[in-house]
């Protein structure tokens, strides 16, 4: 097995595959990447048992084909320390040899009969999503998502609802909840979790050169094709929660008010909350929003107001500023409505009804 292939093309993926890579794992046959080489395209695979993803690369020339498993992280740090140049890779039973301009590096390798082997999907079954749409919805929604398997498995990723009404990408933690929608692009009811390992693999090997994602997914795996790169990931187990149910149709408070200011008050004034709780109140009263913060315990206190469109009478409640913010830094435009009900709070963006977040408040 020999080829030639430029660093600069090789660098990209092997950085995106060491994510897997690098994962905790019993089976120390996964700590290697499997390369294929075929007559024109080499296929690089890197897995942790639940999650693994194939890039395919066309080699600036191939000399023999075959196939062999190489420890991934030594195979990257040699390859990301060359800025651009060709490099000659060989490889036998026992080993494979880098060979650059001025030097040779020699690494062990293994067997790849010895890599495990990805479930099948049914090709079948196939959807094309708009790659805008799917990057979009879970790099806005992901942050909301649980992050205990153990506890709580099916909050551990986004949901993918796919309705002829419409298609939602959605994240709760049972604390906050995200949603991003868009347009129907199914005749009929589906839906699958992604789990939070896939979804940050999706956004980072999503490229603007790709208009489509392919989608396959049974009871079993889930499959994303996206260009030259495709994830598989087992699927998790288990009904989503029905969030549809929580999202209010009105809300008893509306205000619109300045994003960044609004996050620039709530990272001042959050470090005079508690530490642990983060929790900090907000006052709505004509033309502004006043957010308060203290610590009772080391005598710390602070307020700041910040304009705000509200001509309603006087509303305290208190929530998570960290929630808080980690909901405003998703929204793109300049200015965001803040509705408030009973035990929530929704934050959506000005004339960008595509994405909207829910958290819940704090008794006072």
């Amino acid at each position: 097995m020999q080829f030639t292939i430029s660093s600069r093309d090789l660098k990209p993926v092997l950085d995106n595959l060491s994510k897997i890579a690098k994962s905790k794992t019993t089976l120390p046959i996964l700590d290697n990447f499997k390369l294929e080489l075929t007559d024109d395209e080499l296929f690089i695979t890197a897995s942790d048992m639940e999650v693994s993803i194939t890039s395919v690369l066309t080699p600036e020339s191939v000399e023999t084909t075959g196939s062999s498993c190489v420890l991934a992280d030594k195979l990257y740090d040699v390859v990301r320390n060359f800025k651009d140049e060709m490099l000659t890779f060989k490889l036998n039973d026992t080993h494979m040899t880098i060979k650059s301009k001025s030097g040779n590096f020699y690494v062990p390798v293994e067997s790849a009969e010895n890599f495990p082997l990805d479930h099948k999907v049914n090709e079948s079954d196939v959807l094309q999503l708009p790659m805008q749409v799917l990057v979009s919805g879970v790099q806005k929604t992901l942050f909301a998502a649980f992050d205990n398997f153990e506890y709580s498995p099916t909050l551990c990723g986004v949901y993918l609802d796919l309705s002829t009404n419409g298609t939602s990408i959605v994240a709760t933690d049972k604390q906050k909840l995200a949603i991003y929608s868009s347009e129907p692009i199914v005749a009929s009811d589906s839906g699958v979790i992604i789990p939070t390992k896939m979804a940050n693999l999706i956004i980072g090997s999503a490229s603007e050169d790709e208009a489509y994602v392919t989608m396959m997914f049974n009871d079993k795996t889930i499959v994303a094709r996206m260009g030259y790169t495709t994830i598989r990931s087992r699927t998790i187990e288990g009904q989503y929660p029905n969030y549809k149910s929580i999202i209010p149709d009105t809300l008893d408070t509306s205000t619109i008010i300045d994003t960044g200011a609004l996050i620039d008050a709530l990272k001042r004034v959050s470090v005079f909350a508690n530490s642990k709780s983060k929790v900090v109140k907000l006052k709505f009263t004509a033309g502004l929003l006043t957010v308060l913060g203290e610590f009772v315990d080391f005598g710390l206190e602070a307020d700041e107001s910040v304009d705000a469109v509200y001509d309603g009478e006087e509303v305290v409640i208190a929530l998570n500023s960290r929630y808080m913010m980690e909901v405003l830094t998703k929204i793109d435009t300049e200015r965001c409505t803040i509705e408030v009900g009973r035990n929530i709070v929704m934050i959506y963006p000005i004339g960008e009804r595509n994405f909207k977040a829910l958290i819940a408040q704090v008794a006072l």
